[in-house]
């Protein structure tokens, strides 16, 4: 999508009012996608300290004037999906070809890095005697979740799923619901 293409909203007809917010968000996902692919390779690579900034940190909340916090969690989320590859498979790929009209990218619907932080940040508290294969199948589980929730509403609803992940709280897997009230989670049975 060229912005020198964009019409104000208010010469749009409805329904190109809303098929262009469609493909707004999703190239807003794809290019916030490919920011923590660049953070993350700008964190790698060492640049901060090569342009005189004690970290990547500083040297981004200098050079683009953005809160340190953003860019921590931004620094923390990039580092944390090199762990889970259903994640990051699930992210939009910026690399992939878009529909030249509405700016999508073709397939199933793909998560929010905003979803695909909530997974992430709630995978990493996770003490590790969780098993991996139990990460793995609740990975994939929050990932089907994500696909059919809004990120604010997801992101609560992920840490009141996955409670304690201690040995001693319920396993968070167990599709059994209690009797007269719906299991939260849907999917296989965890061992």
């Amino acid at each position: 999508m060229e912005t020198t293409q964009l019409l104000p909203p208010s010469r749009l007809t409805d329904s190109a009012l809303l098929s262009t917010l469609d493909a707004v968000d999703a190239a807003l996902s794809t290019l916030n996608t490919y920011h923590l692919q660049l953070l993350a390779d700008l964190d790698q690579r060492g640049l901060a300290t090569e342009h005189g900034a004690h970290d990547t940190i500083e040297f981004l909340s200098l050079r683009h004037n953005r809160n340190r916090r953003e860019i921590r969690r931004d620094l923390k989320t990039t580092k944390a999906l090199s762990k889970y590859s259903a994640v990051t498979a699930a992210l939009p790929d910026p690399a992939a070809p878009t529909d030249s009209d509405s700016g999508a990218v073709p397939g199933a619907a793909r998560l929010s890095p905003a979803q695909a932080e909530a997974i992430v940040t709630t995978l990493e508290k996770a003490p590790a005697s969780v098993p991996d294969e139990l990460l793995r199948v609740a990975e994939e589980q929050m990932i089907e979740v994500a696909r059919s929730s809004p990120p604010t509403i997801f992101g609560v609803s992920v840490e009141r799923s996955w409670p304690g992940w201690t040995p001693t709280a319920p396993n968070p897997l167990r599709t059994t619901p209690t009797p007269g009230r719906p299991s939260r989670c849907a999917g296989p049975t965890a061992v």
